[in-house]
């Protein structure tokens, strides 16, 4: 019988072995362990200080992140790292996860340019029109790979997970520069969880182009970078919404007109 080689992307690697722990892997483990600490804080205290309300698309990625780890940790454990059903687990949970990103990016720019309904309603359609291609090149691309079912939709899944990455950073690239150029004034949350995904999803495009160039090489690296990125990254929507201020709503100075302008030019340019 033919065995299918499994691939998780070098992510089995930062979890501990069952047998022996060395003072690295110990490492390893307390980069796994140290990011759901502080998500367990993090969701505590907006429980707590009534802020899930505010962003509950935030909120509930911040569970699900929770869920994730678990559900990973337990199957590694319990079956194995190369097993098909950690493979599975992973890339499921990974496509979830890509997705809520997506959505977390989404709510936002819906909180931030709520006020101006073109600018709301042209970001709606960027989105639904981000989610068509990720589908439609996801499935391309299963469906021109070459051998069994199971590989060809392996390909489809790395392939959409992977094009999720690129569409995340060229949205939150566009929210910065698109914020910078209106002078609007961010409120301290949304600018916390924006910071924070912009680090760690700039840091994953370029491990995966270096993942792109290197193969093999660079897996043990990769899955470093990754675990301590996404540290910094909740460890900044902590300590943001630890040390949230009174919230201030997006606002343009009174004589810059150019949001209101685009803002008008949008609305005539949808309505059509």
């Amino acid at each position: 019988m033919t065995r299918i080689t499994l691939s998780t992307g070098g992510a089995g690697d930062m979890l501990p072995r069952r047998r022996y722990m060395s003072a690295q892997t110990l490492l390893k483990y307390s980069l796994w362990i140290a990011p759901q600490a502080l998500l367990a804080i993090l969701a505590t205290s907006m429980v707590r200080n009534r802020l899930a309300v505010d962003t509950p698309v935030f909120f509930a990625y911040v569970l699900f992140s929770l869920a994730k780890f678990l559900l990973r940790f337990g199957v590694f454990h319990l079956m194995g790292g190369a097993s098909f059903e950690y493979f599975c687990v992973y890339w499921s949970l990974a496509l979830i996860d890509a997705m809520f990103v997506l959505l977390v990016i989404h709510e936002i720019y819906m909180l931030g340019l709520g006020a101006y309904e073109g600018l709301t309603m042209f970001a709606s359609i960027l989105f639904k029109w981000s989610a068509a291609v990720l589908v439609l090149v996801a499935v391309v691309t299963a469906a021109s790979a070459s051998g069994s079912d199971l590989t060809r939709l392996a390909a489809g899944i790395v392939t959409l997970d992977r094009s999720a990455t690129i569409v995340q950073l060229g949205l939150i690239i566009l929210l910065f520069v698109a914020t910078s150029s209106f002078w609007l004034v961010w409120q301290r949350h949304l600018f916390g969880i924006a910071t924070g995904m912009a680090i760690i999803i700039s840091i994953e495009v370029v491990s995966l182009a270096l993942s792109a160039r290197y193969g093999l090489i660079f897996a043990n690296t990769y899955s470093w970078v990754k675990s301590v990125t996404y540290l910094c990254g909740v460890l900044i929507w902590t300590v943001y919404y630890l040390r949230r201020e009174a919230v201030v709503p997006f606002t343009v100075c009174d004589d810059d007109l150019r949001l209101q302008e685009w803002n008008t030019a949008l609305l005539r340019l949808l309505s059509r």
